[in-house]
């Protein structure tokens, strides 16, 4: 047959002669069903002999492309248009915990061109045309100008640097001209494979890439020294600890350089962004015409933060994201109250295999099967109920089985109801009814005894054990709730709006690490490949061992954690095993947070508020990588003021503008001082170009006077006279100051992830051996004698704290059932005004004193109050950097305990820190705090202050945003529903509070910052080239486009 364009014609073979002609169908499917139709008809061919045409040979399977991923179904629903969103939903276990679902549509690219010529053809490098912001970053670098390019996550900065990095290599093959700095050795080995794989090709053959951490043995960095690498991948630490300080990695690696990358720089702030600041700045002093390139995710200050570390002033700062962006759903999961206050927080192992018969099946297509009936005995018990061979009805007594399953009857015989009762406590289960024999009109025959007098003794020796120990668990409940209602008298109640309690009374929330396990382990049961973000190493490990007990067996070896303290083996091959996809999920620390392309991840989980939107964004970013995807970002939120903040005014706050990152380098003499040390054992220091190095970022100045007193009280002299005295530093015949011969490597004294000058060692009592140090400034609430310090999850007892030597001796403990928590109290007093607005705020130095005067022992489990402790330890003093507001007259005259309003104004404040701060934490800020026996007087004064000896810059930056976070503050106080005057978990209440949340006047704290407010309403400034802003609220909130509930407090 030939098919033409109009017609189909049969013809016969034998003399050309066309026997049927058939019009054309509208498709090829047409044309072939007339074909066989007609012939049917004309040649008389039967259906036997069609049908026996033969089969179609089985399709052949197509062999996957190395590179690319087979496409994984993922759950749909019709709940929610987000497949995570709407799946969680439709769980069996879902009671409304997803407060608002934020929806981010997808973002169509801007492209740009590069204006500078290549050594190279582009195209190997970027296959696809870059994007504008790429284009202009780039442009800059191979111009020999630092550029800050601050855009969002899969956003591709690092093309934007990997550009003049192959364009300098090019120039200067053989030789090592490019250094990237990563904060985390994880997002190093991740670039490290990217790198390798575009430079695999002929025309980048003269580019060689190489790794320099910790995991590097000696062999490795023989052949860096021998054979240096075009690009250097390291983190700071390497920088301060090995390169800087050793002559051969000087001569060998800095000689050629020409780009210094550092990358997620957002992440350089408080007192880990300070060290690394003046450690770019000794590398600058070595590499004067370097240029730095910082890849950085959206903060509010790109400009200022970038002069603040590397110290240049002339820095072009690209902030305009034009690359393209998926669908997203941000999810906030606020776990349930718990209905009855009575049941534990944390769930027993009966929870977790009740749950795991409750999660979703894989298939959800396939019928469920029927649960399994409750088991509520060991074996013991199931002799014990046993049915004899013939009897009459025995005593039955009704058991409320776990949920999920039907109702069942568990047969008791030979019991009292009294024992039946308790063998049912030892089964775990609740008797709610009790019935008794029938009686019965035929009297039983050949009755056999179900009980031997054995099994009858040892079942009644159970029975008594577990009444007794019934006994002793209500007993010491009982004194549990007396001593706390003793020491919180004053426990606020939450109410709803018709004044019913809610929550028995009191806000009690299910635990939000077992909610995050649950969301984890039911995503990862369907399939959905996830990242579970929690903020310490032991929630990480938490998380992670409920969710393995929810998943089955074969998923757990499919989920694992990651975070710090694991050896190099381990952390390989969980990064190996996560990038290449045969994980389904994993639990981490924020080491999987900075910029690393984990492959197709369709959601991510973060276990309570990250701490600011910069870090939410940044950590949601890793899913929904994928063309055309989308993905989900599922928050769990605690019970603390910001979670609830954000579960109440998730729109308004996912909304807002991100945070400013907080660095302040010169106010800290401690820091300065120890690397001008580690500065002079590299190179003598010169008075003129190193004060204006790290004292002035880098600004020309036209005389060393003006240099000098642009550093304060913290002065280039000041430092180097320390110095001097201390024997540490001496005076060069040139004028220039070097090291002492005394000094031996300095670097290897300083720690850049601490301030603190000298650090308490931890002994081991029975080895006999240090195993951990503890800052100066933690150890009064940490090793106080009768403390419990955790050491690998094991317990040990502080038995004795020489303060003299610095020393702190454990005794390691078997088991503990509780914990303790420091009792102190803090006064904080302005030494030196630097900055003030309006008279009323100010910011500058302040002396910071802490008495640790006892401590508290604490349930481990229930967190309630066993006993109280006092101990006699000496004040803890220190100088750091403040901001405090005098509180008017006004508001004084109209509150009622003034010192309670200003106790819970600081709370509130500190509570809304981080929405403002990147990087803000507990640990970083603190404020004074009122307690219930408080006598002296103390000014009307609310006071934030640096947490550190010397300031981090956390409450600079509350200053120059004060207007901003007291309206914060506000709203946090009265969005809140509860009707009570003390505050509660979800508006005031913090964990850190040394005065136990106990006084606190919510009413009088909104007075105060209402009046302080209403005051303060200057039109916005500026200055010269936005660094900060000092003004009215930063984001204004629109009231008529929110519909959130909203109460004033009366």
């Amino acid at each position: 047959a030939e098919i033409s364009n109009r017609a189909i014609q049969v013809v016969d073979d034998d003399d050309d002669g066309t026997l049927v002609v058939f019009p054309p169908g509208p498709t090829e499917l047409a044309r072939r069903k007339i074909l066989r139709s007609d012939l049917l008809r004309a040649f008389g061919v039967d259906d036997h002999h069609l049908d026996r045409t033969p089969p179609k040979p089985p399709p052949t399977k197509r062999r996957a492309h190395p590179e690319r991923k087979q496409r994984r179904r993922l759950p749909r629903s019709d709940s929610d248009p987000n497949f995570a969103v709407g799946f969680l939903k439709d769980v069996a276990w879902y009671e409304d915990q997803i407060a608002h679902v934020e929806r981010l549509e997808a973002r169509a690219p801007s492209f740009g061109r590069l204006t500078s010529r290549l050594r190279f053809d582009l195209s190997r490098l970027a296959p696809h045309p870059l994007y504008e912001h790429q284009a202009l970053a780039a442009d800059a670098a191979l111009r020999r100008r630092s550029v800050a390019l601050c855009t969002g996550t899969a956003s591709g900065k690092s093309l934007a640097y990997n550009i003049p990095t192959v364009e300098f290599a090019s120039a200067n093959p053989g030789r090592c001209v490019a250094l990237y700095l990563y904060p985390t050795k994880a997002l190093a080995q991740d670039q490290l494979q990217k790198i390798r794989q575009k430079c695999d090709c002929p025309e980048f053959a003269h580019m060689t890439v190489a790794t320099l951490d910790g995991d590097v043995g000696f062999n490795e960095r023989r052949a860096i020294l021998d054979s240096p690498p075009s690009v250097l991948l390291t983190n700071p630490d390497m920088l301060h600890y090995t390169i800087l300080p050793t002559k051969s990695y000087r001569e060998k690696l800095l000689p050629c350089l020409r780009l210094v990358v550092i990358d997620e720089a957002h992440s350089y702030v408080g007192a880990f962004g300070a060290h690394v600041g003046c450690v770019l700045r000794r590398l600058r002093r070595l590499c004067p015409d370097v240029v730095f390139f910082c890849a950085s995710a959206t903060i509010a200050n790109p400009l200022e933060h970038a002069r603040a570390l590397i110290g240049i002033r002339d820095i072009l700062v690209v902030d305009r994201d034009t690359s393209p962006r998926n669908e997203k759903a941000v999810a906030i999961w606020n776990p349930p109250i718990r209905d009855d206050t009575s049941s534990p927080v944390i769930p027993t192992e009966e929870d977790l295999l009740r749950e795991l018969a409750m999660m979703p099946s894989p298939r959800a297509a396939q019928p469920a099967s029927p649960p399994a009936p409750p088991i509520l005995a060991a074996p013991l018990f199931a002799q014990l109920t046993r049915k004899p061979e013939e009897s009459s009805s025995p005593p039955r007594v009704h058991a409320v089985p776990p949920p999920g399953h039907s109702s069942g009857v568990v047969d008791v015989c030979d019991l009292t109801k009294d024992d039946g009762e308790a063998l049912c406590v030892v089964a775990d289960a609740r008797v709610v009814e009790f019935e008794e024999p029938p009686t019965a009109t035929v009297p039983p025959k050949n009755l056999k005894p179900t009980l031997t007098d054995e099994e009858r003794s040892m079942s009644r020796a159970l029975v008594q054990k577990a009444l007794e120990r019934s006994r002793r668990r209500e007993e010491l409940e009982r004194r549990h709730a007396e001593l706390e209602k003793s020491l919180e008298e004053d426990m606020p109640r939450l109410v709803d709006a018709e004044g019913e309690a809610i929550g028995g009374g009191y806000a009690k929330r299910r635990s939000s690490i077992f909610e995050a396990a649950r969301v984890f382990a039911a995503l990862a049961k369907a399939g959905v490949r996830c990242l579970c973000f929690a903020r310490s190493r032991r929630q990480v490990e938490l998380v992670l061992s409920y969710a393995s007990r929810l998943v089955p067996e074969e998923l757990k070896g499919k989920i694992c954690a990651y975070r710090g303290g694991y050896n190099k083996e381990d952390r390989r091959r969980i990064e190996a095993a996560f990038f290449g996809g045969s994980l389904v999920g994993v639990v981490a620390t924020n080491a999987l947070e900075l910029g690393i392309d984990v492959g197709d991840l369709d959601a991510t989980i973060h276990l309570g508020h990250p701490g600011s939107v910069a870090s939410l964004w940044q950590q949601a970013g890793r899913a929904g990588r994928r063309p055309k995807s989308q993905s989900a970002a599922i928050v769990v939120c605690w019970a603390s003021p910001i979670d609830q903040q954000f579960a109440r005014c998730g729109s308004r706050l996912l909304n807002r503008p991100v945070e400013a990152a907080a660095l302040d380098l010169g106010s800290n003499e401690a820091v300065l001082r120890s690397h001008l040390l580690c500065a002079a054992f590299e190179r003598p220091l010169d008075r003129r170009a190193d004060v204006d190095l790290f004292f002035q970022g880098g600004e020309s100045s036209s005389s060393s006077s003006s240099s000098l007193t642009k550093a304060a009280s913290f002065s280039f002299e000041e430092c180097v006279s320390h110095l001097r005295r201390r024997g540490r530093l001496r005076a060069l015949e040139d004028g220039t100051f070097g090291a002492h011969p005394t000094v031996k490597k300095p670097a290897k004294d300083v720690d850049l992830r601490l301030v603190d000058p000298e650090s308490f060692q931890v002994i081991d009592d029975e080895a006999d051996r240090p195993m951990d140090d503890v800052p100066y400034s933690r150890a009064f609430f940490e090793l106080y004698e009768g403390a419990i310090y955790l050491h690998q999850a094991k317990p040990f007892l502080i038995t004795k704290l020489d303060l003299g030597n610095f020393t702190a001796r454990a005794k390691a403990l078997p088991t503990c059932n509780y914990r303790t928590a420091a009792r102190d109290v803090t006064d904080v007093d302005p030494t030196k005004t630097l900055e003030s607005w309006r008279k009323d705020v100010s910011t500058g130095y302040v002396h910071v004193r802490t008495d640790v005067w006892g401590y508290k022992k604490l349930d481990r489990r229930t967190g309630a109050v066993l006993s109280l402790h006092t101990v006699t330890l000496p004040a803890l003093e220190f100088d750091t950097r403040g901001t405090w507001i005098d509180v008017p007259k006004e508001a004084v005259d109209a509150v009622g305990d003034l010192y309670a309003a200003i106790h819970a104004a600081s709370h509130a404040i500190l509570a809304v820190a981080p929405l403002f701060v990147l990087g803000a934490d507990v640990s970083d800020v603190q404020s004074e705090h009122a307690h219930p026996q408080q006598k002296r007087t103390r000014p009307a004064r609310v006071v934030v202050y640096d947490a550190r000896p010397g300031g981090v810059g956390v409450a600079d930056t509350i200053f120059r945003r004060i207007d901003a976070v007291l309206t914060q503050a506000l709203d946090l106080l009265e969005d809140c529903p509860c009707g009570a005057r003390s505050g509660c978990p979800s508006c005031l209440f913090s964990p850190s509070c040394s005065a136990y949340n106990l006084r606190l006047d919510k009413v009088g704290a909104a007075i105060i910052l209402r009046t302080i407010l209403a005051r303060r309403r200057p039109p916005r400034e500026e200055d010269d080239d936005g660094a900060f802003v000092v003004g009215p609220d930063e984001s204004p909130r629109d009231d008529d486009d929110d519909d959130t509930p909203r109460r004033k407090v009366r």
